[in-house]
């Protein structure tokens, strides 16, 4: 597989997406059923959305909020769980990334561009002995774009969304 293409992939991606949003519709439509609403009027509505301005900081807590309601009419949702396993575990994955740039993190200072101060990615890092700095950082964690570009300075991307 190492002589693969990036068209090859992204037609790869694009059809597990369209597979995943197929999955997220069954499981939003078991959960439609059992409260009486209309999912096709539902989903359409979700599928037409642009969501000016992004998806803000609380995403999860819709998804946990929808996760719960889910389960409250016997729907295991379980890409939905799946969804959030992932997202939960990112914050940790972004740190070793940055622990394998900079090595031991007690003292470091890396800056996070993006997000909030209490973001799950920072309160990692300064669980790790980092401080998180505005400026003169020996690594730079990008949540979101467009970011600074610091010569000399690697660059740590938090995640790959991108709607």
């Amino acid at each position: 597989m190492g002589n693969i293409k990036e068209t090859d992939l992204a037609q790869m991606i694009l059809k597990a997406y369209a597979g995943i949003r197929v999955s997220l519709a069954n499981e939003i439509a078991d959960v439609c059923d059992h409260l009486n609403l209309d999912s096709n009027e539902i989903l359409g509505s979700v599928w037409a959305s642009q969501f000016p301005g992004g998806f803000g900081p609380r995403i999860s807590e819709a998804m946990e909020e929808l996760l719960r309601l889910g389960r409250g009419t016997g729907t295991p949702m379980e890409l939905m769980d799946a969804a959030l396993a992932i997202n939960w575990e990112r914050p940790f994955r972004v740190v070793d990334t940055v622990r394998m740039v900079l090595g031991d993190l007690k003292g470091k200072k890396v800056i996070v561009f993006g997000g909030n101060g209490d973001s799950p990615i920072v309160r990692e890092l300064t669980a790790c002995g980092a401080e998180v700095v505005k400026e003169g950082g020996e690594c730079l964690v990008v949540i979101e774009e467009p970011f600074p570009v610091i010569p000399g300075i690697p660059v740590v991307f938090a995640q790959v969304l991108r709607e």
